[in-house]
């Protein structure tokens, strides 16, 4: 199913953080419960490293430097540690490099993880977080340029524009909340690929604490099919929503698809992973009702990769919409 691999063995799936906005991340996963990957935390600052609780932790040199300096000596660094980096992912199927861009950390280590992963031909996704326009001018044209490296290190780059949520969130959000709610979306969009590559043969094994509250789920698809699809390459934006009711379902799949659609270059995505995810007491709308709607937002030859995750426990009638559309660019 994953080259080397049998079907029978579960893929290896491995998950990096890399500077604070990429380990808060890692941390947010970890506290949540998602369950299955091996978790990688790089830095410089020992104090946060020591706050973070991934598997494996990675201090970068830093020596009390320039901006300007950091930024230079962290991608010397990281290129003199990239056989390093190679090691660690040997044997992965799938890694999935996190970061907050804009950042000398992040920016500077990223595109030379992402090299060593796909050296090693692993399938190499980049999760990462654009800076609101309102910042430091050097803050983004470093993020642009490490978007523009990503794009040639990674099968699939998956973008959250910060600027985007701040729109949706309306003026009354601050940097806070708009960090949160990135956050927020880089989780629920990671997990959507991870839930679909691991959690069958989980199921199958009756590995209960990494299945953790699933209780059911179900795919019109093979976790080798999406893998092929994230492996040639091209960029993809995360879109989620949440709603109660009635119409809960198609509501929160209505917001989930609109903040998709909201990147003009991605009304001709040509798939599109959209998932489900509802309590216990909740049902669901009938299936193709929602894929027609994803249909309708794209086009009619869209690839949908439908997944429904019922939990073992009650969300209050709440229903968590997440949509992935992606292209080759």
């Amino acid at each position: 199913m994953f080259g080397h691999r049998t079907s029978s063995t579960i893929p290896n799936v491995k998950v990096v953080g890399i500077g604070s906005g990429g380990n808060l991340v890692i941390n947010q996963m970890i506290s949540q419960g998602i369950k299955g990957p091996d978790y990688i935390n790089l830095d410089t600052n020992p104090h946060f490293l020591s706050l973070c609780r991934a598997q494996q932790k990675l201090k970068m040199f830093h020596g009390g430097l320039s901006p300007t300096e950091i930024s230079q000596i962290m991608e010397e660094t990281a290129r003199e540690n990239k056989e390093h980096f190679s090691k660690m992912f040997k044997g992965a199927d799938v890694v999935i490099i996190v970061a907050a861009l804009g950042g000398n950390v992040g920016s500077s280590i990223a595109p030379i993880v992402a090299e060593a992963a796909m050296e090693v031909d692993s399938v190499t996704i980049a999760a990462v977080t654009k800076p609101l326009t309102f910042g430091l001018k050097d803050r983004l044209i470093m993020a642009e340029e490490r978007v523009a490296q990503l794009k040639e290190r990674v099968h699939t780059l998956m973008v959250v524009q910060n600027d985007v949520l701040q729109e949706k969130l309306g003026k009354t959000a601050v940097p806070a909340d708009i960090f949160r709610s990135g956050d927020e979306m880089l989780i629920r969009g990671i997990q959507s690929i991870i839930l679909t590559l691991i959690f069958e043969e989980h199921r199958r094994r009756k590995n209960a604490a990494a299945i953790g509250e699933i209780k059911h789920f179900t795919r019109n698809y093979s976790p080798a099919e999406l893998k092929n699809f994230l492996k040639q390459g091209g960029t993809a934006v995360i879109g989620t929503g949440s709603a109660s009711g009635k119409r809960k379902t198609l509501e929160a799949a209505k917001t989930a698809l609109s903040h998709c659609l909201t990147e003009q270059q991605n009304r001709n995505a040509e798939y599109v992973i959209l998932n489900v995810t509802r309590g216990k007491e909740s049902h669901l709308l009938d299936v193709n009702t929602l894929l027609k709607m994803a249909r309708r937002a794209f086009s009619k030859e869209v690839k949908i990769f439908f997944t429904d995750t019922i939990l073992d426990k009650d969300m209050g009638g709440e229903v968590n919409v997440t949509a992935i559309a992606g292209k080759r660019d």
